[in-house]
Parts: structure tokens; sequence; C-alpha cells
């Protein structure tokens, strides 16, 4: 009976054996390079740019407000000290505070929306692909430990980038 069961559990690893070698012949373990799909894609550049833009509008208004309270600071050392005054560049001083916080907040949350939308992007495209060249698996390196190192023969990087800046185009040659 131990005898049967023995013979019976090694057949059935020996076909499970099988199965997983002959299933996985000819399969290859291919990655990218998630750093440089992410700057190089087209997507990033063009929402970057936008993001400058509104972060220099944003900057230039507080820029304004600093120079408004260092020339009021100055006018007031170079005559005697007004109550008045004090008291308006202290609440010029508050509100500058107030708005470079709501600003440093606003830009960090912002950069990271716009980031995830980024992420969000090309992990459909290179989904897209995966499926596209009947792939079964693409790693991920990024420099932190996912994978450290890879043979530049499985390294698909470019033709992801090719790929994901193409579909964001609208294009699918």
């Amino acid at each position: 009976m131990v005898k049967n069961a023995v013979i019976i559990l090694s057949l059935i690893l020996s076909v499970v054996s099988m199965v997983v070698c002959f299933t996985n012949k000819g399969e290859q373990t291919l990655f990218v390079d998630t750093g440089r799909i992410f700057e190089e894609f087209k997507m990033t550049k063009e929402l970057n740019a936008d993001f400058e833009k509104e972060f220099k509008a944003r900057k230039n208004e507080l820029d304004s407000l600093y120079r408004k309270i260092t020339i009021l600071n100055s006018n007031q050392s170079s005559t005697k000290p007004n109550v008045t005054e004090m008291t308006m560049i202290k609440g010029l001083q508050q509100e500058y505070l107030y708005k470079q916080d709501i600003f440093e907040r606003g830009s960090q949350e912002e950069k990271a929306k716009m980031e995830g939308k980024i992420w969000n992007q090309i992990n459909t495209y290179i989904n897209e692909y995966g499926e596209s060249e009947k792939l079964n698996l693409i790693l991920g390196a990024n420099g932190t430990g996912n994978i450290m190192y890879g043979n530049k023969a499985q390294d698909i990087t470019n033709k992801i980038i090719e790929y994901v800046n193409r579909k964001y185009n609208g294009t699918n040659h």
C-alpha cells in the first residue's frame, strides 16, 4: 500500500515536472528600466512642462509679496519705525508664510497626482504591450532592489519607450 502511494506520488511529480519544463521552454524573462521609461515618456515631458508653467506663475506671486515686504522693511529701517507700518509688515510676513506653506504643499500634491497619472498610463501601455507580444512576464528595474542586474539582451526598455510614446500619440505602428 505504501509502495503504491510512493509510486503514484513519483509518477505525479514526474508528470508535473515535465509539464513545467515543456511549458517554460522558450519563455524569456524580460525587464525594463522603469526610470528611463518614465523620463522618456512624452506624457511625462508634456505634463512636466505644464506643471512648471503653473509652478512659476504661483512662485511669481509669492516673489512679488516677498519683494513688497523687503521694500517696506528697507523703507522702515531708513525712517523712524511707524506702528501702523510695523503691523502691516507683520501681517504681510504672516500672509507670505501662509501662502508659501500652501504653495509648497500644493506643489507636492500636484506633482504626486501628475506622477500617479503618468504611471497609470505607462502601466496600461506596458500591459497592452505584454499582451500583444504574448509575453508572460516583464520585470521593472529601478535600481532599488527589484533587479540588480540584467543581461542587456533581455532589456526591452527601448521597445517599451517607443511603444508607450506611439500609443500616447495615438499611433499603433
